[in-house]
């Protein structure tokens, strides 16, 4: 039985040592594609090419192909005051709904919030409307709590981790889009005027069906190495797919970076074989629940524990009905008046999950309370007794949300609905 050993690399601080004809050429690859998602010349580009590089170094590369999916935009088109905005695209999914604006255009004001704070918010109607942000904005949920229609990002100057602020892993289907700094600037969506302008936002983007595929070649360990390290595999992984913020702009640099740089080692190693195997993969997408590494270790480990799990199609397929089935006595649990009444594993699942959700957005509000009560003493410190009174309003009004909410939380556990009617 082969033992593994999983390897995981970044080894993006040794790319100028590494540089040779292998990595020069799969990085040439890349360029001129705007994104690498499954299907698309970019991602075709990139895997003909490391599989080129891998067979021309004397490797046989093989293609672990499988079916995944990837988010398709039908429609995305911002218009103001009637004119088309150019450049508008899609934002990625939040968890696995896709932005959409529902079937037909959202419309409403356009306003300019920049971050999105309380603060830049104020005296403005956020309300029904067709809200632009900056990309390094945190506050995209709290803007479309103030029951914005729709929100448009605005620029690229942002960290992963500000950019991730802008999505939830939980399914809430809203329409979100992104422009660049100098469309927005050009449109003139970077600054209230003083005459109010209509915004119409219309996104649609669905999942598509795609080919994808693991690129994977297996290095032998040299022929002198032990029995026992000879039976050991050291797995070294590297992306092909890009899936960002903005899935059709996503170029992924780095992440071929780290494919060239896994092609240029992996013709290294094979001139000078190590004493253990070595497995090589470029694993193809990664959308679907990391899927690429899924397909890739689903057989490694079938290969490890031998076939006798029963895995077949048609149990699959048993498996996949019986989901089904859950999920639609869920949907026909909330759709009666006596949830809170039902017994069950179905009704216990979808009480905690509503329990965890009211929980959740109490504790965002919390949040905001304590910013807004914060901000008002400092500026009753400065003497603006005029803003620290508008922001003592706005502290009133989310303590009366969050005692709301809490109100619905005890309900909950006490497992009784007192105001059905509203």
């Amino acid at each position: 039985m082969h033992r593994l050993l999983i390897v995981l690399i970044a080894l993006v601080g040794l790319l100028p040592a590494a540089e040779g004809d292998a990595y020069r050429r799969v990085m040439a690859a890349v360029d001129g594609h705007h994104n690498r998602l499954p299907g698309s010349p970019g991602w075709n580009a990139l895997a003909d090419s490391v599989e080129s590089v891998l067979r021309d170094g004397g490797l046989s590369p093989e293609r672990l192909t499988y079916a995944t999916l990837v988010p398709k935009t039908l429609v995305c088109k911002l218009e103001v005051d009637g004119v088309q905005v150019p450049g508008l695209l899609a934002m990625a999914p939040n968890g696995v709904v896709p932005p959409t604006s529902w079937g037909r255009p959202v419309e409403g004001p356009l306003v300019w919030l920049g971050g999105g704070s309380l603060a830049d918010m104020r005296g403005l109607q956020v309300a029904g409307s067709i809200s632009v942000l900056r990309m390094d904005s945190s506050n995209i949920q709290q803007v479309f709590a103030q029951g914005a229609k729709a929100v448009v990002v605005v620029g690229a100057d942002a960290s992963q981790w500000q950019a991730a602020r802008l999505f939830t892993e939980a399914p809430i289907a809203s329409p979100r889009a992104w422009l660049s700094q100098s469309a927005a600037e050009a449109a003139g969506l970077t600054s209230n005027s003083g005459t109010p302008r209509v915004a119409k936002l219309h996104i649609d983007v669905r999942w598509a069906d795609a080919e994808a595929a693991d690129i994977w070649a297996m290095i032998p360990a040299a022929a002198a190495a032990s029995k026992e390290r000879a039976g050991q595999t050291i797995v070294l992984a590297a992306e092909l797919a890009t899936s960002g913020a903005v899935p059709e702009l996503c170029p992924g640099r780095r992440e071929a970076a780290n494919a060239a740089l896994l092609a240029e080692l992996a013709l290294r190693l094979s001139q000078q074989r190590p004493d253990r195997n070595i497995l090589i993969c470029f694993l193809g997408s990664h959308y679907g629940g990391q899927d690429g590494a899924r397909q890739l270790y689903w057989v490694v480990n079938k290969v490890i524990r031998g076939s006798k799990e029963d895995d077949t199609i048609a149990s699959r397929v048993v498996w996949t009905d019986e989901q089904i089935a859950v999920q639609t006595r869920r949907l026909d649990m909330l759709s009666k008046s006596d949830l809170l009444q039902q017994s069950g594993d179905d009704a216990f699942w979808l009480r905690e999950r509503i329990r965890r959700e009211l929980t959740a957005r109490v504790n965002n509000l919390n949040y905001d309370y304590r910013h807004a009560n914060l901000s008002a003493k400092e500026l009753s410190v400065k003497g603006d007794t005029a803003g620290a009174g508008r922001l003592d309003a706005d502290a009133k009004t989310i303590r009366a949300r969050i005692a709301k909410l809490n109100d619905m939380r005890r309900q909950i556990h006490e497992r009784t609905v007192e105001d059905a009617e509203t």
